[in-house]
């Protein structure tokens, strides 16, 4: 009854995640910490200066940046999946917890919790042959659609080590839809 739902949000995501796994990596250097521990300790950190200025029991604010919103679109993303009921797969938190498989599985995330708000029962593909990441059914439709998450891993983004650079950026989008067609079943 004391939290704002935004709490509820990151308590959802951290419960899912373990607090092993937070502890050990928050026993790191700061900068050595995965990204989601950087964003939370961002948040600890307005917290704890905000409540030195208010009352008890008097609702404060907390500045609203950057990591702070990145943080909460993944913890509402997976809360999202976990209402609906679209199980999460243990080897995606895993490579969520992963500094160099985050960007893509985060991405996985995201388009799992976009598919479930527009209506999509899914069920996530779990082979180790090539595959879309989940097939989604709509629950009004009954229409089928495989769904492939593409994300292009950047140096110097979300954790990932080495330097950002614009140049190197630039997305071949043709060939990430090509991609993505051949990994959707024959069948949808």
């Amino acid at each position: 009854i004391n939290e704002t739902f935004h709490e509820f949000l990151i308590g959802h995501l951290f419960g899912l995640i373990t607090k092993d796994w937070i502890l050990s990596e928050k026993l790191r250097k700061p900068e050595e910490r995965h990204i989601i521990i950087q964003w939370l300790d961002e948040i600890e950190e307005f917290r704890r200066s905000a409540s030195q200025y208010s009352k008890e029991h008097e609702a404060y604010g907390v500045e609203m940046t950057g990591n702070v919103r990145a943080l909460l679109a993944l913890a509402y993303d997976f809360y999202s999946l976990s209402h609906c009921q679209a199980n999460i797969l243990p080897k995606l938190l895993n490579r969520l917890k992963n500094k160099e498989q985050f960007q893509g599985a985060k991405y996985e995330v995201a388009v799992g919790g976009l598919a479930v708000r527009s209506g999509f029962e899914i069920k996530w593909v779990n082979t180790k042959e090539t595959h879309c990441e989940f097939i989604g059914i709509h629950k009004i439709t009954g229409q089928k659609a495989a769904f492939e998450a593409k994300r292009h891993h950047r140096p110097g983004v979300l954790g990932r080590e080495g330097t950002f650079s614009i140049d190197n950026a630039k997305i071949k989008i043709i060939d990430h839809i090509k991609e993505a067609r051949e990994q959707a079943p024959k069948d949808i």
